[in-house]
């Protein structure tokens, strides 16, 4: 049976505080969601030292920590918020009072069950890091054992034959690391945006520590949260950044299809289709171009984390060269604590059962303080597969602003030729209003005879215009002003025709 001696779980996880582009009132949602994840009588008070524009590292509270009240005894644990320039960070730790007693692999799982009750059922919205750190209770069985047991209490979806991503050592103990990561998106996601960013990605992280000593265990936790902190911070940005440039290109391969289609079919359209491709083309536009900039942000966000990540592992490393020059001072002392288990093993074990390899393991540890060599594989995966990923796809996808630029600029076309038919409609107008004129003046000037009235006018105009009773002495005027209007109408009607049949033929 594996045992823990002051076995402790830590939960790093992290909030979005101010994505591109979100005004005061995101801010202040985002806040209200990590205020969430801590005591009620905090929250008031939480964000009052978050003024500042910029801050690498502000820790929120005045105290540093907010330790877990006296109702939650036999557990103890503590939250630990801070802002990390655009990201909250939030570390919750929990374990039992410090002593000497073993415990049951199994009180991992009781550890966890506490820290999801104290975040009130809460999820970060950018990604977490699972964090055992404990001493063995017997040197005989190998560290690896012992993590394995650990990754199968905690029950976080991970499987050590498959999620294994690789072990160091760090302060004479060994550590490792499991990590899964995958796309949850599907087809039917590119109609509706995801709610949370856990209906993007499934991303799960855990680092296990067994040190050699609490003393060991304690620098890990105490001299080393500030730096893991921001460690797991560049990690979880990096995937988050990943899986949002995952939906933006979805969202764009959707309105570059859009795209091609108009393009393909502005060669077959008339005058009136052409107009609305360019008011469809001026609608995409702006979002198009939007989203192609924010996926140019992911492809920023991932580079800067990335380095972040591999610069924040050298500080880690040293920081660990430090403490080895200082304990470099007393050798002893580090052998101490293994020379310890050793006795304490052969004491209570038979010793022909004895198996030297863990011990062997451990001072070959002390020979070589730290190997994080399995942590720099993240920043080896990030530069060959997911920032070269989202670079090719914005490299793809850029053409298809162009496109939509060059249809918006054809409006300029549409418009001139819009404003010619105009021009053209008037000139015709004018041209059909100025050949009834004329046809009408020159009818108007022809002279009718009014001598010798009584032949003026045949029986049946005399007799139809008689019942207008139209004085006699006007007869001459009205007949000339009638025939002018009729034949102005006439000449006008037979222009517009003429002018009709020779756009049609244009048309065609």
């Amino acid at each position: 049976m594996i045992n823990l001696v002051y076995p402790n779980l830590f939960l790093f996880l992290y909030d979005l505080r101010e994505g591109l582009g979100e005004d005061s009132q995101s801010l202040t949602e985002n806040q209200k969601d990590f205020a969430a994840k801590l005591p009620t009588n905090i929250r008031s008070s939480l964000f009052d030292r978050d003024s500042v524009f910029e801050s690498d590292y502000l820790e929120l509270l005045t105290n540093g920590f907010e330790d877990f009240t006296d109702s939650d005894k036999p557990f103890e644990g503590h939250y630990y918020p801070v802002r990390l320039n655009d990201t909250y960070g939030l570390l919750l730790g929990c374990s039992f009072q410090e002593d000497r007693t073993p415990h049951p692999v199994t009180c991992l799982a009781k550890f966890q069950a506490k820290i999801k009750e104290k975040l009130n059922n809460q999820y970060p919205n950018i990604g977490q890091t699972w964090l055992i750190v404990t001493e063995m209770d017997n040197p005989n069985i190998s560290p690896e054992e012992v993590a394995k047991k650990c990754c199968q209490s905690l029950n976080i979806g991970l499987k050590w034959e498959r999620d294994f991503q690789g072990k160091g050592s760090f302060l004479g103990g060994s550590i490792f690391e499991l990590s899964r990561y995958e796309l949850l998106m599907d087809e039917s996601t590119q109609n509706a945006k995801p709610r949370t960013i856990q209906e993007i990605q499934k991303n799960i992280h855990l680092i296990i520590a067994v040190m050699p000593s609490s003393d060991a265990a304690k620098i890990v936790w105490e001299d080393f949260n500030t730096e893991l902190l921001r460690l797991f911070c560049y990690r979880h940005k990096v995937f988050w950044a990943y899986a949002q440039s995952r939906y933006l290109k979805q969202q764009l391969k959707k309105d570059f299809r859009v795209i091609n289609q108009l393009v393909g079919n502005i060669g077959s359209q008339n005058l009136k289709q052409l107009r609305k491709t360019v008011d469809d083309a001026q609608k995409i536009s702006p979002k198009y171009t939007i989203k192609l900039n924010y996926l140019d942000a992911q492809i920023r966000t991932i580079e800067i984390n990335a380095i972040n990540y591999s610069r924040r592992i050298g500080t880690i490393g040293d920081r660990l060269n430090q403490i080895q020059a200082q304990n470099g001072q007393n050798p002893i002392a580090q052998i101490l604590p293994i020379l310890s288990w050793f006795q304490s093993a052969t004491a209570t074990s038979n010793p022909t059962s004895t198996n030297p390899t863990p011990l062997l393991s451990q001072l070959a540890n002390l020979q070589h303080p730290y190997d994080l060599k399995f942590l720099e594989k993240f920043s080896k995966d990030v530069e060959e597969k997911y920032q070269l990923q989202v670079q090719k796809d914005y490299a793809n996808l850029s053409p298809g602003s162009q496109l939509l630029q060059d249809l918006i600029n054809s409006s300029r076309a549409i418009t001139e030729i819009e404003q010619a038919e105009r021009d053209r409609n008037f000139q015709n107008t004018v041209g059909i209003i100025g050949a009834g004129l004329a046809v009408g003046s020159i009818v108007a000037s022809i002279e009718i005879p009014t001598e010798q009235n009584d032949n003026f006018l045949n029986p049946p105009l005399d007799l139809a215009l008689s019942t207008l009773h139209i004085p006699g002495a006007w007869l001459p005027f009205a007949i000339k002003i009638t025939f002018s209007l009729s034949a102005a109408l006439a000449a006008g009607l037979f222009t517009a025709t003429l002018i009709w049949i020779g756009q049609r033929r244009l048309k065609k």
